[in-house]
């Protein structure tokens, strides 16, 4: 299946026309291709080869519009096999098959169509060039007519080797996945805009690259950081125009955080090779995507969440202990959920303050700062003493302001992704590792 959510409502029955006169002139276009309250289902028939399956649906309470392409092979099912020169058996067949299911595209975009011999089928390179050909075609019609671009730059992020198939996936997370963008807007007064089921493949790669989620939002720090926390009346190095000057940069500079949430889809536990191909992917994505799409003065911030059914490996959790954000340039900010052993799930420094020893270090500077203040020809003997205490306050200030920041930006995302929740809200495996008996039957269909 290919997926493409389109961010905006687009009026889903002028879709359903442009596509549907798009192909009428090279394909054969169902009769019973139509119109549902808020869906649509398009069949395309050649009774030799294969079938088309395009739906659209409306997600309204995100406003978005949900796009999927389904082809199978029609050998592969076994009722049509003796019908390959009756068209209208054939047609009608398929359609009992898939309306009910078509209907229910509101309430769930991505729900598996139970048709016998489909997914084996999409393991087929044949089925898979068949589903991006009809997406290529489509997509550029749909942008141009309704005056729609993606924002987000393609990028060949290594993703596309996975277990089983994409539907079995997105029935496996999309409740946590739904969840989780709910609680996104209450607890994020800095959104810019959420992308779901991004696919970053090109037009011309055969599989796709879907991150699950991304979030793109202002980091508020740049405006906190403005009231930077001075000793009072401090006279030093820095004069009043250079003070003026880093405000201003700070003014002038934007600063945002893409968050990109992948959903680990191996029958496995994720290892530490997947989570650094991943993080090194993203890093090198960013600088492109920043030169690209944004200006000079803007600091992109990645962060990579990782939800996995089966848990990590140990090595993963070894890792983010000793690899901390801001410890390391080539270190971005990770969690991973549900946490490891109930405890690990982030690589933040993110204390709510100094620790006792760095508030004690940042009062004797002041102490030192202050009496420079009072009197500025203190003795010559403390004046290596009174510059020490300049840099170190203001290191102390900013570490201080760096983990607090940290701090609130780890409380945040824990509410939004109810992390405290999210061993039971993930917890569809057994005792055995197995999946349980509702994910199961997912199974089935799948294989």
């Amino acid at each position: 299946m290919r997926i493409k959510i389109f961010e905006e409502l687009l009026p889903l029955e002028s879709v359903f026309k442009t596509i549907t006169n798009l192909l009428k002139s090279q394909y054969k276009i169902s009769n019973n291709s139509q119109m549902f309250n808020n869906s649509f289902l398009i069949l395309v028939i050649d009774p030799k080869n294969y079938g088309v399956i395009i739906c659209g649906s409306t997600d309204a309470p995100n406003e978005r519009m949900v796009l999927t392409i389904v082809a199978l092979d029609i050998n592969s099912i076994p009722k049509l096999l003796n019908l390959k020169n009756n068209l209208k058996v054939i047609e009608n067949h398929l359609y009992e098959l898939i309306v009910n299911y078509a209907k229910e595209r509101l309430l769930n975009p991505f729900k598996l169509i139970p048709i016998d011999g489909l997914a084996k089928s999409k393991y087929k390179k044949k089925i898979m060039i068949i589903e991006r050909n009809f997406l290529n075609q489509i997509l550029p019609v749909l942008y141009e007519k309704f005056n729609y671009h993606d924002d987000i730059i393609k990028y060949p992020f290594s993703i596309f080797n996975i277990d089983k198939t994409g539907e079995f996936w997105i029935k496996v997370y999309e409740p946590y996945l739904n969840e989780i963008e709910s609680n996104i807007a209450p607890n994020s007064v800095d959104l810019i805009k959420t992308y779901k089921y991004y696919d970053f493949a090109g037009s011309e790669e055969i599989l796709p690259r879907i991150i699950d989620l991304i979030v793109i939002e202002n980091a508020n720090d740049i405006k906190k950081s403005i009231n930077i926390i001075k000793p009072k009346d401090q006279n030093i190095e820095n004069n009043e125009s250079d003070n003026n000057t880093e405000i201003n940069d700070n003014i002038r500079k934007s600063t945002k955080w893409i968050v990109f949430l992948y959903t680990h889809k191996k029958i496995r536990p994720m290892s530490l090779i997947d989570v650094l191909k991943l993080s090194e992917g993203v890093i090198k994505f960013v600088k492109i995507f920043k030169k690209k799409s944004f200006s000079k003065d803007t600091e992109i911030k990645p962060v990579l969440i990782f939800l996995s059914v089966y848990g990590y490996e140990k090595r993963v959790g070894e890792y983010l202990k000793k690899h901390l954000y801001h410890d390391y340039k080539t270190v971005i900010p990770m969690f991973v959920v549900p946490p490891i052993k109930n405890e690990i799930w982030h690589n933040f420094k993110a204390n709510n303050g100094l620790s006792q020893e760095e508030e004690a270090a940042k009062n004797r500077a002041k102490i030192y700062i202050n009496l420079h203040n009072k009197d500025s020809k203190i003795y010559t003997y403390i004046k290596h003493n009174i510059q020490n205490a300049k840099e170190n306050y203001s290191e102390i200030l900013e570490r201080e302001k760096e983990e607090k920041r940290n701090f609130y930006f780890v409380k945040k995302w824990s509410k939004i992704l109810n992390i405290d929740k999210s061993n039971e809200l993930l917890n569809i495996l057994d005792d055995k590792g197995e999946f349980k008996e509702e994910i199961n039957k997912i199974k089935i269909l799948d294989e």
